[in-house]
């Protein structure tokens, strides 16, 4: 065993809140994490009922707020985004044909090849 690992539980140095123990695990279905920070009585736990969610990023994403750091809020989904695309030009939906690829840094869909 190295020396950042306990039986069950992960042991590493926080940045911001110090010594921390975690445990994230999944299933077929759900993805799960809890943290705990002993020197500041604090546990955050993240449940999930589907397995690819980014678990690990929403716990960074609570540590940043709880403990007053600047927050880099997730960007939306390019299936949300494209969603709300289609349902605000609900009058005029022209399906692509054809190939396509997108960039999610821009949300931009373009043809390939």
């Amino acid at each position: 065993m190295s020396d950042d690992f306990t039986p069950g539980w992960f042991y590493i140095i926080d940045n911001f809140l110090g010594s921390t123990y975690f445990y994230i695990g999944g299933f077929s279905g759900y993805r799960s994490l809890l943290q705990y920070y002993p020197a500041n009585h604090l546990t955050i736990i993240v449940l999930s009922n589907t397995s690819t969610t980014p678990i690990w990023n929403i716990k960074q994403l609570i540590r940043d707020i709880l403990t007053g750091q600047k927050v880099n809020y997730p960007r939306k989904s390019f299936v949300r985004y494209l969603s709300e695309e289609i349902r605000g030009n609900a009058n005029n939906v022209k399906a692509p044909t054809g190939k396509f690829s997108c960039d999610t840094s821009k949300y931009i869909l373009r043809p390939t090849g």
